[in-house]
């Protein structure tokens, strides 16, 4: 049963996410594939894959203990306070705090934890803006 409703929610989402990438909205310029193609895709594909959940689940599904869940669970709110927080605080120290955070969930020590987020972030900042001229947010609160 745990396979159908999570094929049903892969659906759901699958025309949901759809139907929000159709709303991107398109700069003049912009390449001739444009910013809706890689959502519209990855939604089709979903939206193809969920019924074969519904269809064919598996007999005894195998779940994780709970530690692995609350580890899951701590990842996924994690990137929602990552996405959320990206334009408000910044690309660096947000991305410092949720590599330091992954880091962390992985095992890695609090030191360890903190200079790879530090190290990582500033150097995706570098590349990104640098190296591909791609502006990242500096962070409304900081006037940036």
């Amino acid at each position: 049963m745990s396979d159908r409703i999570a094929g049903l929610f892969l659906f759901l989402f699958a025309v949901w996410f759809g139907y929000e990438a159709t709303h991107f909205k398109v700069d003049f310029m912009a390449d001739p594939i444009g910013p809706k193609a890689f959502p519209l895709i990855l939604a089709g594909v979903m939206a193809l894959v969920s019924p074969f959940l519904i269809a064919k689940p598996d007999e005894e599904p195998k779940w994780p203990h709970a530690r692995i869940l609350i580890t899951l669970a701590v990842v996924f709110v994690s990137f929602i306070f990552y996405a959320y927080l990206l334009r408000p605080v910044g690309f660096v120290p947000v991305t410092a705090v949720e590599v330091a955070i992954m880091a962390a969930l992985f095992g890695g020590s609090i030191i360890g934890s903190l200079s790879a987020g530090v190290g990582i972030s500033l150097a995706l900042y570098g590349f990104f803006v640098y190296a591909l001229g791609i502006p990242l947010p500096g962070g409304t609160i900081w006037g940036a």
